[in-house]
């Protein structure tokens, strides 16, 4: 019988590791406050986009949704990094419609003066969405998730699940980083960029902080603890190969 290659070597270890080990997943946790709110903002600005006919340009909003952003200040600068500009050809091709329209007799004042009328306001929401599309549509954006935000935290019962990069964890880690360089004998040094409110740490002082910790670390380990770890993670793989019957055939 030839041998087995270590592709299905490794297959069915694997295969006789999940039949001992019992592994139930947790369920998925329900979307928080904000997470739900951020996305009914997307998805209702995105159907806004596309009957002001923007939903190709705004698709990166439900793509791409804005779930980090905590201010207005915050959804501004999302909108800022977003590929809006002006659409002057929509707005010539509305109006182009509109007077074919109106020169074939399909839909003249005359016989439909309210619905010209609709038309009219239409034409005046989507000439300043075309000319002006990044600042009214976050302006549009930032009704919604204002909107959504009140009804989500009615809804959701939950705590906001917290942010990775919030200014509570920010000033936590600034403040972490500070006392560990204070206690090295450095001056805490801290840069406010223009313009911005937070304050974040030098590159330098995080540098100094994480080599001092990780040389900390390898000076408690020692070189010996570092090879007996090596050795031991040996011995288990060696024991679980005599358990299961395997063997790499590079070892064989």
């Amino acid at each position: 019988m030839a041998s087995a290659t270590p592709l299905e070597q490794a297959a069915v270890l694997v295969g006789k590791l999940g039949s001992i080990l019992d592994i139930t997943m947790p369920e998925k946790r329900p979307p928080d406050a904000m997470t739900l709110a951020h996305r009914r903002a997307a998805e209702w600005l995105h159907k806004a986009a596309s009957w002001l006919l923007h939903g190709a340009d705004l698709d990166i909003v439900t793509k791409r949704t804005p779930f980090t952003a905590e201010t207005a200040q915050d959804l501004w600068q999302y909108y800022q990094s977003l590929p809006l500009d002006q659409r002057v050809d929509k707005l010539v091709v509305w109006f182009i419609t509109v007077e074919m329209m109106q020169s074939c007799g399909i839909l003249t004042r005359e016989q439909f003066p309210r619905t010209r009328r609709l038309m009219d306001v239409y034409s005046g929401v989507l000439a300043t969405t075309c000319v002006m599309p990044r600042r009214v549509f976050y302006y549009l954006h930032w009704a919604m998730w204002s909107i959504e935000s009140f009804m989500a935290k009615r809804q959701v019962s939950e705590p906001a699940a917290p942010l990775p990069l919030s200014r509570e964890a920010e000033e936590a880690l600034n403040s972490a980083v500070q006392s560990a360089w204070s206690l090295i004998g450095g001056q805490p040094t801290s840069s406010t960029s223009p313009g911005s409110g937070r304050s974040t740490t030098s590159w330098m002082t995080v540098l100094l902080a994480t080599s001092v910790g990780v040389g900390a670390v390898i000076w408690l380990a020692g070189a010996d603890n570092v090879r007996g770890a090596r050795r031991a993670a040996v011995d288990k793989w060696s024991r679980l190969q005599r358990t299961f019957g395997i063997t790499p055939r590079f070892l064989q």
